[in-house]
């Protein structure tokens, strides 16, 4: 699969510890990893068919295969994403899709 649009910059930021819920352990992320991507609002039939997975999400993110997880965030200018699903399309780790939705301070 070919990937086309826009290329932007993106970051890759890793949790290196923690869970997500707030037992008195802290959360740490690691550096930033820049890696490039197209980024896309998902329209409404693309947002209720990932529902239908139990995914709530905004935008997804298509980029050449690297190791990102569920439990990572996305960096794109100012903006933090947090990570909601990721798929190695045609599992062949050549094209990875990740949603993505605004991350809640």
């Amino acid at each position: 699969m070919r990937i086309s649009g826009p290329i932007i910059g993106l970051k890759h930021i890793k949790r290196t510890s923690g869970t997500t819920t707030a037992d008195g352990t802290p959360v740490t992320w690691g550096n930033p990893i820049r890696f490039k991507g197209v980024m896309f609002t998902l329209n409404g039939n693309e947002v209720q068919s990932y529902q239908k997975i139990n995914v709530s999400a905004r935008y997804k993110v298509l980029t050449n295969y690297m190791v990102i997880e569920e439990k990572d965030r996305v960096q794109f200018g100012t903006k933090i994403y947090n990570v909601k699903f990721v798929d190695d399309v045609y599992r062949m780790e050549q094209t990875l899709v990740v949603l993505l939705d605004v991350k809640k301070e």
